[in-house]
């Protein structure tokens, strides 16, 4: 992992791995939802969710109904 990098995964130096890849991460039954990535984008893979769609950035803001998965997105409003 390396902190100080924001960019998508794609563009990761060598060696770093978003937290939800790391080796040896525990997969649960629940579900985990995360934001603060915008680069990332709409992202969901092996029970992990992130929402951060860069509503600040002009892109979309991104919900989640928990109980079915249902994804919800609204575009930015330009202010």
């Amino acid at each position: 992992m390396c902190p100080e990098f924001s960019g998508p995964p794609h563009e990761a130096p060598k060696g770093c791995l978003p937290w939800f890849r790391a080796p040896g991460r525990r997969s649960l039954e629940e579900q985990v939802v995360f934001g603060h990535w915008a680069a990332l984008g709409l992202w969901r893979q092996d029970g992990v969710t992130g929402l951060d769609t860069g509503c600040a950035w002009g892109r979309a803001l991104t919900a989640i109904r928990l109980d079915d998965g249902a994804v919800f997105q609204v575009p930015a409003v330009e202010r």
